[in-house]
């Protein structure tokens, strides 16, 4: 029997929210690496990520653009959203607010998001944005029954 699915309207709401995305990549030695990362989601349904080029992620996406991402909920009633697609990786950015004004939407505000993407660039260097096309997109739904 399969799952009940997440209606349209309440996907996009879901997306909007401050979940966890998991992003997942081919490693070289075709294993599958799965990163924790913020998102945000635009008007055209393409999901933005942000890190570092040097991380194996970037890496990964370089090489191989075909990427999985899962985004759910860990506590009842569990929710969830579970797209296939490709991402493409923009160029390196040393300013805050490239990044900082989606980040306040974790941090609390824009102000707190943009002194944290600071931060990060600071510590790490410049940041790239990855953008994420989802192919297919499968949901889930157990907050009925």
């Amino acid at each position: 029997m399969p799952a009940p699915r997440l209606a349209p309207a309440a996907r996009d709401e879901f997306l909007g929210q401050t979940h966890v995305a998991k992003v997942a990549t081919h490693d070289e030695d075709g294993s599958i690496r799965i990163t924790p990362l913020w998102f945000t989601r635009h008007d055209d349904g393409t999901i933005e990520f942000s890190t570092w080029m040097w991380t194996r992620t970037a890496q990964n996406i370089a090489r191989d653009p075909n990427v999985t991402v899962m985004i759910d909920t860990v506590e009842k009633p569990y929710r969830g959203v579970h797209m296939k697609g490709t991402a493409e990786i923009g160029p390196e950015s040393t300013d805050p607010t490239v990044f900082g004004r989606w980040f306040g939407r974790y941090t609390g505000s824009e102000e707190s998001g943009i002194a944290y993407a600071q931060q990060l660039i600071d510590q790490g260097g410049p940041r790239v944005p990855i953008l994420f096309t989802p192919e297919r997109t499968y949901t889930w739904d157990f907050s009925e029954g």
